[in-house]
């Protein structure tokens, strides 16, 4: 049987499996025809810090070991065999993804897994992204900007503020369902007790994923509540049709600095009331004259008319600071 020395010089091998449980893996080595098993190296490992990673297998490795005879992988290098084959420009695109994804320059950092591209990126000018597909975070030193690239972006606080955009969704019989064609912005406030506020821009739809139509029919594109408990007490909504709604309990429009002045809705009433209803008196107490009995009826009748749609033309509700 002949003695392999595998002392004072680094191996290279290739990965056949691994064992997660006792992180160490069975290498293949390229040099020796021989199959070891090693121990699985670590980037950086502290009490309470370090860099975990998993091959899968088929990584090219080279192995160290010490006078004991105990081999470790010290690092990972490119493959010999895919070298070869993007050289020789017979690369398919699926095999020059992930290697060819960014054109890393002197100083960048790259670390990345997994065929939905999930990956972090350092460059060298200070630039950060956290990529998983399409979803992106950027963190742009230079512009002191934060940038999200998605089809739905979620954040949540535990102070209870919720913020959703993009593709509808809704928690529905206690599944997260998407609402298929409609996107939304949708900021939430809550407390224990209950929503405070929210903000809906877009498509607006309730929380069973039901569209909100205003007064004409139409569906909402901009809804701004208020709430008690889980009750809506106050809103401002726009439909398609561009009209804007306010309702509330108490509306008051303007203030001190006003350009211009706002008829007191629930004074007007009163004063248009007491009036009407003295000139009914004034023409029922008065002897018509000859051949005006139809005109001064007809004006009684007008005049009662007007007075029935008065709270709805001016209401009561509305008052001015």
């Amino acid at each position: 049987m002949s003695v392999i020395n595998l002392y004072d010089r680094l191996l290279f091998g290739k990965i056949s499996s691994v064992d997660p449980v006792t992180n160490t893996c069975l290498v293949k080595l390229l040099d020796k025809s021989k199959e070891i098993t090693c121990f699985l190296g670590i980037p950086f490992m502290s009490a309470n810090a370090g860099i975990r990673f998993m091959p899968v297998g088929g990584e090219t490795v080279v192995l160290g070991i010490n006078p004991a005879g105990v081999p470790t992988i010290v690092s990972f290098i490119l493959d010999p065999d895919l070298v070869k084959l993007w050289e020789s420009d017979d690369a398919k695109p699926e095999d020059e993804r992930e290697l060819y994804k960014r054109n890393l320059k002197p100083g960048d950092i790259r670390l990345y897994t997994g065929n939905s591209e999930a990956e972090v990126y350092l460059s060298s000018d200070g630039r950060v992204e956290v990529c998983s597909g399409m979803a992106v975070v950027s963190l742009d030193s230079l512009r002191h900007a934060v940038e999200f690239i998605s089809n739905t972006v979620k954040w949540s606080l535990l102070s209870g503020v919720n913020m959703n955009a993009g593709f509808i969704t809704r928690e529905i019989a206690g599944v997260e369902q998407r609402i298929p064609g409609m996107v939304e912005y949708n900021l939430e406030i809550e407390k224990v007790t209950g929503k405070i506020a929210s903000l809906k821009m877009g498509d607006v739809v309730n929380d069973y994923g039901v569209p909100e139509v205003g007064v004409l029919s139409l569906p909402k594109t901009f809804s701004l509540k208020t709430y008690a408990g889980i009750v809506p007490i106050g809103e401002v909504y726009m439909d398609l049709s561009g009209e804007v709604v306010v309702s509330g309990t108490t509306i008051r429009l303007g203030g001190v600095l006003s350009s211009f002045s706002l008829v007191r809705g629930e004074t007007l009433v009163t004063i248009i009331t007491q009036l009407v209803n003295s000139i009914i008196t004034a023409f029922g107490a008065t002897q018509a004259k000859e051949g005006m009995d139809s005109v001064i009826l007809n004006s009684i009748a007008s005049m009662t008319s007007t007075l029935a749609i008065l709270p709805t033309v001016l209401s009561p509700t509305v008052k001015v600071l």
